[in-house]
């Protein structure tokens, strides 16, 4: 969360952690996975580094992470993992995606829980 104090400087604060955090450290890498439109304002955001497979994206599935080639939602590969038991091989037959599309939502939601 970005927070202008009283003199009017900017500072960064990790509201989970509730400290402030180096502002020139930290400021590029919040950017990092946006995508821009044409009057320069966030148009979608890739949540991994240097992957493009997970999105959030308000113009698709309200929003939430979704896989963005096959527009599942993670949360929806997550589960179906877990109620098949673990096995991704089943889900991703399910689903008639890649294995690697699996992997990618599971390690997305993994990040997610690891938060």
């Amino acid at each position: 969360m970005e927070v202008v104090e009283e003199t009017g400087d900017a500072s960064l604060v990790d509201i989970v952690k509730r400290q402030n955090v180096i502002q020139k450290v930290i400021g590029p890498s919040l950017r990092e996975g946006v995508e821009l439109d044409m009057q320069g304002e966030a148009r979608r955001w890739f949540p991994l580094r240097g992957s493009k497979a997970i999105v959030f994206d308000p113009a698709r599935k309200f929003g939430q992470p979704i896989l963005a080639e096959y527009d599942i939602p993670t949360i929806a590969i997550a589960d179906a993992v877990s109620a098949e038991g673990g096995n991704e091989r089943r889900v991703a037959k399910l689903y008639e995606i890649p294995l690697s599309a699996v992997r990618k939502a599971l390690e997305f939601e993994a990040k997610v829980l690891a938060a």
